[in-house]
């Protein structure tokens, strides 16, 4: 992207000496000024298509009805004396699940600021503000935040339904261990009697 910035910024030079535009002429000035807010829209319009694509994607993958191939991936592992998800599912820990999600979504929107703004007229110095005040894209950010604390709040119903098990694992293993292979077999006509 920041190549493509930089190309287009040596387009619009080459333009402005090809087109011979003497900036101190107020008709020219103004001409020139329409010209680089007619490119800043097409530019403006092309950054909205690509990040509505990009969460576009996103959100066709998190569409549970779809049934569409894991995107991300957490493991429940036991870590005595609990049950913990790596990475985590809480939002306090450091690198969790879900600010690695959404940082995704936020580095897709962050591509409009490494593009220089061409038209000075406009706010900003690039296109993020663009992107992040636009209200389908902010809308279709928060569907994905939905969906991202919707599967993180089964996934920790799912991981409470194992913790009625955790004698298993907090009590003596070995003794479990022995009921196990005592108990678990079929039991032989000798031991019936």
């Amino acid at each position: 992207m920041k190549k493509a910035g930089y190309r287009i910024s040596s387009l619009i030079n080459e333009n402005r000496i090809l087109f011979d535009i003497d900036l101190d002429s107020e008709h020219e000035k103004k001409n020139w000024e329409t010209y680089l807010c007619y490119i800043d829209g097409i530019i403006t319009d092309s950054l909205l298509q690509t990040v509505a694509a990009s969460l576009g994607y996103l959100l066709d993958e998190t569409e549970v009805e779809r049934q569409p191939k894991p995107l991300f991936a957490t493991r429940l592992e036991l870590s005595q004396p609990d049950l913990v998800f790596q990475p985590s599912l809480e939002k306090e820990i450091v690198s969790n699940f879900y600010d690695t999600a959404l940082s995704l979504v936020d580095d897709i929107m962050g591509m409009a600021g490494l593009i220089p703004r061409i038209a000075k007229s406009k706010e900003g110095a690039n296109y993020i503000e663009a992107v992040r005040k636009h209200p389908e894209l902010k809308q279709l950010r928060e569907i994905y935040i939905l969906r991202l604390e919707k599967v993180i709040g089964e996934a920790k119903e799912e991981a409470n339904r194992y913790l009625h098990y955790a004698h298993l694992w907090i009590e003596s293993r070995k003794e479990h261990l022995q009921c196990f292979l005592e108990f678990s077999r079929q039991v032989r006509k000798q031991r019936k009697i």
